[in-house]
């Protein structure tokens, strides 16, 4: 692996750090993002959207509920609409339909 794809790697390693850091922040977006990597919202869009294939706010979205399927699937004691809370959306609906358009089915599915 050459030193560049090594630096990419790391730098998306810093904005998972930031975003998971973040998440439960409903208010973080790519100006924050932005903020806190010291980079213009147009640069940082264009460096996330070219190292990870998806808009910057698709991809803190991704990590969002991400977040969600993991604490819903270790059997936490949370209900959903704690678990919306806690990845950054504060109505429980819309996390719900994004759930669903990401993962083709409802955050209650994993529920026991």
């Amino acid at each position: 692996m050459n030193n560049y794809k090594l630096y990419e790697q790391n730098w998306l390693k810093e904005v998972d750090q930031i975003i998971h850091a973040n998440l439960q922040n409903s208010n973080f977006n790519l100006m924050d993002l932005a903020a806190k990597l010291y980079l213009s919202k147009s640069t940082l869009y264009r460096k996330i959207t070219k190292l990870s294939g998806m808009s910057p706010n698709d991809y803190i979205r991704k990590k969002r509920l991400a977040k969600a399927k993991a604490m819903l699937e270790s059997g936490s004691a949370y209900n959903l609409g704690e678990v919306a809370r806690n990845v950054g959306y504060q109505r429980k609906d819309y996390f719900v339909k994004l759930y669903i358009q990401t993962y083709n089915e409802p955050p209650s599915a994993l529920r026991v």
